[in-house]
């Protein structure tokens, strides 16, 4: 345990140390701080952070994991030269990776929320949101580093992964839409709303916000469904499983691959 304690401590300082996330946080802190004296409203202030967070959160999550994953490989050598276990370092550095984004992300929107006044129920969701982009977009980084050794393989994979998730997948939806239009697809909207973490975020954080019309057509379908208890109990279960599926695949195959 107090071997764990220390490989997740050295991890985590020795991301802070980047500063790609010092850049990251003063991104997230100036973009509160511009949209806040820019927009009068909080209620639009923050659905124009909700709008911040969907792009930059994944992106900068998902490329940092992964180049940060291929960067240790030879440190990853050496501790596993020394008595540490396979599941033990990479528990530590998912922790590190996934907490350090967390944080900055947390901490860029939080404090200048703060300072502006746009601290209340809605942003608190909103807060919610952004460390569970955050923490999805670092496994999922993981999960591509274990699995692709080339390392512009995994970059190119990880910005194509974004861009799908941010552009293709509602345009997947809304093609369908259009050509399907006669025919009853709530219930298939909403499983393929499920299917990209970022639109289940974003749906479920503009339903906090009581913006419908800002909903788009996945969210407009499965609004009645999402205001439910079962569709709670929907979006809380594909969360898990978003949250559960990266982690135990990429743990998995690091356990099992040859360095």
């Amino acid at each position: 345990m107090a071997n764990r304690g220390a490989v997740v401590k050295f991890e985590f300082f020795n991301v802070l140390r980047s500063r790609w996330l010092l850049v990251y946080f003063i991104a997230l802190a100036a973009s509160t701080i511009g949209l806040a004296r820019i927009v009068d409203d909080p209620r639009k202030t923050q659905l124009a952070l909700l709008n911040v967070v969907g792009v930059l959160c994944p992106l900068v999550s998902v490329l940092f994991a992964v180049t940060y994953w291929y960067s240790s490989e030879r440190f990853t050598e050496l501790m596993l030269s020394q008595p540490v276990s396979r599941g033990m370092l990479f528990w530590s550095r998912l922790l590190a990776l996934s907490g350090s984004l967390t944080l900055c992300s947390l901490l860029g929107i939080l404090l200048p929320g703060l300072f502006c006044g746009l601290l209340d129920g809605a942003m608190i969701w909103l807060l919610a949101a952004t460390g569970f982009l955050s923490v999805i977009s670092s496994m999922i980084g993981a999960l591509i580093a274990v699995y692709v050794q080339d390392r512009m393989r995994g970059i190119g994979l990880a910005l194509g992964l974004w861009f799908y998730a941010e552009l293709l997948h509602d345009g997947i939806a809304l093609t369908a839409l259009i050509s399907l239009r006669d025919y009853p697809l709530d219930l298939a909207v909403g499983i393929w709303s499920a299917l990209n973490p970022v639109c289940l975020t974003r749906v479920a954080m503009l339903l906090r916000l009581d913006a419908p019309l800002l909903l788009g057509h996945s969210g407009a379908l499965v609004r009645n469904l999402a205001q439910s208890d079962t569709g709670l109990y929907y979006a809380a279960a594909a969360a898990m499983v978003w949250l559960a599926v990266p982690v135990c695949l990429a743990s998995r195959h690091f356990r099992r691959r040859d360095l």
